[in-house]
């Protein structure tokens, strides 16, 4: 084997483990042994769209297709990096581009496919994933995605048989299996949702310790012992570690030696709610010893945790003293109750079965005209720009631009305290006021995320929260419609 070839084989072997640094040294090497070789430029794009060095991509992209306007490989990958940058439209007429020039290319039909469900055009999405299954029935990932569909469309055997489809075809297809788990979990089915929760973890080992290996980690047939010393690990989202969060009370009953490897916007609050809890940065783990670990997520699975117990009771999250005087007296000027409201989740996690969890800040317009309450948004980063141009922009708290600037979670939890109801999507601020027991509104897309279940105003998992449901897939106007009425009727009765 040459060197040249040597290079590629280890380029593509760590591009198949995404282990993206040690595949871009390789690729850099056998392009300088062959500087003008298309296969390696193209899998040297995919590789930086798939790291995020996106400028890096398109440079490599834009001098292929100088060079061949026709290479429908480069207008395929080109597409996939419009899809990653959030311009669907011209995503698609790249990706028309590439399918013109080769309808065999079963690549470019999955991404044909994928980009057709994101604009919302499910049965062409349907349609030419099949048609990709036609040419290879082998594959997996145009599988995963006809399950998401049917998921979100609520054909929930349809969607599990498509999912487990696509992980025989490839058993290591991980968001097949994320996705079989959110399923089962939604239909109440935790024992088996835990399984392949357990089972993507080990296969992506996203939350794994570099210092520390996949032996280490507390599995269901090793048991801590007062020895031990464990260090949970949350890679998810900050909603999700608050709902987690939960546990650390029985953690501390079981005398178990811990300490919580979470995001840092998280440390103040947990300081505050548990003094005890040893917190660590994810960079800085790899400078302690820890004997186990596990993920953060997997704590439900390890208490036996069914639908309809959550095990471990809100309010478990708690503010200081001074910061909730500090707002509570901020707060005292408004002279009517206040709801705090909250539309916008963070844009990269609305994929899959997360996509339609966040609605336009412009629908909730009618709960603006019942001048009984005052509003306060607690909308941080992405989706706070709508304030600016809403209609209602002058119903607002006086001090709503201060509030706008408390991006702590300890400032964020004492404002929902001093506020008298909140209303939000499917966010983080859900579960931060559910953890703070505190009443919630809760307005769910059609078929959401696994832990708010299918049926019911109500949630195990929080019990101040109430849920109004989408009845027909996008349609948020009879949600709002029913949260109108129920401050209507509140409204008159008080």
């Amino acid at each position: 084997m040459s060197d040249f070839e040597e290079f590629v084989r280890k380029g593509d072997r760590f591009f198949h483990l995404r282990k993206w640094k040690n595949s871009e040294y390789a690729y850099l090497k056998a392009l300088e042994l062959d500087q003008t070789n298309q296969k390696i430029l193209r899998n040297l794009a995919s590789l930086y769209c798939n790291s995020g060095k996106y400028s890096q991509c398109e440079k490599i992209l834009i001098g292929l297709l100088n060079s061949n306007p026709n290479d429908f490989v480069a207008l395929n990958i080109y597409a996939s990096l419009l899809c990653v940058l959030g311009n669907y439209e011209a995503a698609l007429e790249y990706s028309l581009k590439s399918v013109n020039l080769n309808h065999q290319y079963t690549n470019s039909l999955i991404m044909l496919g994928n980009i057709y469900w994101m604009l919302d055009q499910s049965n062409k999405s349907i349609s030419i994933l099949e048609k990709a299954l036609s040419i290879n029935p082998c594959l997996s990932n145009p599988y995963n995605t006809l399950g998401a569909i049917y998921h979100s469309k609520s054909q929930f055997l349809k969607a599990k048989s498509a999912y487990m489809d696509a992980i025989r075809n490839d058993k290591s297809n991980t968001q097949a299996i994320i996705n079989l788990s959110c399923l089962e979990l939604l239909l109440g089915n935790y024992p088996e949702g835990y399984s392949l929760l357990e089972e993507w973890e080990k296969l992506t080992m996203v939350n794994k310790p570099l210092n520390m290996s996949l032996k280490q980690r507390w599995s269901k047939y090793s048991k801590i012992c007062r020895q031990d010393s464990l260090l949970l690990v949350s890679g998810d989202g900050l909603g999700d570690s608050i709902q987690y969060l939960r546990y650390a009370s029985i953690l501390e009953k079981l005398s178990i030696n811990y300490a919580l490897c979470v995001d840092q916007k998280l440390h103040n609050l947990i300081q505050t709610s548990f003094p005890n809890i040893r917190l660590h940065q994810r960079r800085d783990c790899i400078n302690y010893n820890y004997t186990k670990w596990l993920s953060l997520r997997s704590l439900p699975a390890k208490f036996n945790v069914t639908f309809g117990q959550s095990k471990s009771d809100p309010p478990y999250i708690k503010s200081p003293q001074k910061s909730l005087l500090l707002w509570k007296n901020r707060l005292a000027k408004v002279d009517k109750p206040i709801i705090a409201i909250n539309w916008q989740g963070s844009r990269k996690n609305e994929i899959n079965c997360l996509r339609g969890r966040s609605l336009p800040l412009e629908l909730l317009s009618p709960i603006a005209k019942n001048q009984t309450y005052e509003l306060l948004s607690l909308q941080k980063g992405y989706g706070s720009e709508q304030l600016d141009k809403v209609s209602f922009r002058n119903r607002f708290v006086y001090c709503q631009e201060a509030i706008d600037q408390a991006m702590d979670f300890v400032d964020v939890a004492c404002i929902i305290q001093n506020c008298s109801l909140v209303i939000t999507t499917d966010t983080v601020t859900a579960h931060l006021s559910g953890a703070l027991g505190k009443k919630t509104w809760l307005l769910l897309q059609h078929v959401p995320d696994w832990r708010w279940g299918l049926v019911g105003e109500n949630t195990f998992w929080y019990p101040s929260i109430r849920i109004f449901r989408q009845t027909k897939p996008g349609n948020w106007q009879d949600v709002i419609q029913k949260v109108l009425l129920e401050l209507s009727r509140i409204s008159t009765r008080s």
